[in-house]
């Protein structure tokens, strides 16, 4: 669960965040989506910790209620290169040599990167290298998944797969997550309700009527949502 109240970040000029006051239950998944410099990413930093709020309270909780620190999966692999896959993922690990083992090799199989255990950073492609960072965070199991535009540096392929990665570790696992993208179509495809923010504030909650599967992107109803959101976003360019 991720609660705040009342967040602000104030950097003068009207940039920053002000007075979010969001609730995103246990298990629930939602998107960011706004024009540049609204602060999607600031209020993203500001519930992983990176920063520190002027003004409000956050709550992170786990489904049995107790404080845990989120995962954040960054928008750049930001990968050591002298470092194997194995070994980039077991950072932080304190568990015995045996338990540590074993978990990376079940997320690596869950990300189908085990045949790259031993592959270093610049042997393997984009869309890989997001995969291991994307193991990196989910091996300690954080009940709170923060992503900061995980597939904007891919090419349309690779996104599209990694989107469909997405889907389904969020079905299997109904991880409490946030993102933000600067794909509408990212947001209808992966999120149950989408935030909109504008200078700042979030200034609508969308809640997708879709239900999400892999075929999602060939139903017309998923573009009419697409356009309807897209609408509500020219609206506020409009104003300014």
């Amino acid at each position: 669960m991720i609660q705040t109240k009342n967040l602000t970040i104030d950097y003068g000029n009207n940039n920053g965040i002000f007075n979010i006051n969001l609730t995103i239950e246990h298990g629930d998944i939602y998107a960011i989506v706004g024009h540049s410099g609204c602060g999607k990413t600031t209020l993203l930093h500001c519930l992983a910790g990176i920063l520190n709020p002027d003004k409000g309270t956050i709550r992170i909780n786990d489904h049995k209620g107790n404080v845990t620190p989120p995962g954040l999966i960054q928008q750049k692999d930001a990968l050591f290169p002298w470092l194997d896959v194995f070994n980039n993922i077991a950072l932080g690990l304190n568990d015995s040599k045996k338990t540590v083992t074993n978990k990376i090799n079940n997320i690596l199989s869950h990300l189908d990167l085990i045949d790259y255990a031993h592959h270093y950073p610049a042997q393997l492609s984009g869309g890989q290298k997001q995969r291991v960072s994307i193991a990196r965070t989910l091996v300690s199991n954080p009940d709170v998944l923060l992503m900061d535009e995980p597939t904007a540096s891919l090419d349309a392929f690779t996104k599209e797969a990694l989107q469909n990665l997405l889907l389904n570790l969020y079905t299997k696992e109904k991880r409490t997550t946030l993102f933000v993208t600067h794909s509408i179509e990212e947001a209808v495809f992966l999120a149950r309700k989408i935030l909109i923010m504008d200078q700042g504030i979030i200034v609508k909650t969308y809640t997708n009527p879709l239900e999400h599967h892999l075929n999602l992107r060939d139903s017309p109803d998923f573009y009419t949502v697409v356009k309807d959101i897209r609408s509500i976003m020219g609206g506020l360019q409009n104003e300014k």
